[in-house]
């Protein structure tokens, strides 16, 4: 009976000083799961989160917009100047968003070559004025890298909706997704909006 009482101790009491070890490595593979790798942005399972608690009830957002961000002739630059390079630019991009996120705006690497802001409470003057300051600002920093003196440009679309009973986050995106090509169209390196 002695052993089996003090067998029951080293376990529980080992148990109780693995909790918090176990605790904090779940949390870790939490935030690990929902951010990218190369840049530390959300990817998209970080963002999903994040949009679910931007929408939860009793939240009060009007409306909810996305800027789409698709770096120009990336994979003519990856196969120009290499792959090292092309990740730099990635993570320079990563940078550049970090830089011009706040509390409302929140960036993400949508995946590949695609980044996005998620903004919750700006007017449509705002997220211009956003996508414009990510668009020089990612150009002046890619023009920094040694190996690419012209730097990089991005195109960007925008897009807003209003948060009601017929909201779908993929209705948005498309809209933003279009944009992005409709700037594409229109000579790359520049934003383009529904509104504009």
């Amino acid at each position: 009976v002695f052993w089996v009482g003090v067998m029951a101790n080293t376990l529980i009491g080992n148990w109780i000083l693995f909790l918090p070890i176990m605790l904090r490595l779940v949390g870790e593979l939490k935030s690990v799961a929902g951010h990218d790798a190369l840049t530390g942005l959300l990817n998209r399972r970080g963002l999903r989160a994040h949009i679910n608690k931007v929408l939860a009830p009793g939240r009060s957002v009007e409306s909810l917009s996305v800027l789409l961000l698709d770096i120009d002739h990336f994979k003519a630059l990856n196969d120009q100047h290499g792959h090292d390079t092309g990740d730099k630019i990635l993570a320079i991009m990563g940078d550049v968003m970090r830089s011009l996120s706040g509390p409302q705006v929140m960036p993400c690497r949508w995946g590949g070559e695609e980044f996005c802001f998620v903004v919750d409470r700006h007017s449509g003057e705002s997220l211009l004025e956003l996508a414009e300051r990510t668009r020089r600002e990612f150009h002046r920093a890619s023009c920094a890298h040694p190996g690419l003196p012209s730097g990089a440009t991005v195109s960007i679309g925008v897009a807003t909706m209003p948060v009601d009973v017929r909201f779908q986050y993929s209705r948005l995106v498309a809209l933003a997704d279009a944009q992005v090509y409709q700037a594409k169209r229109g000579g790359r390196n520049r934003g383009s909006s529904a509104g504009s």
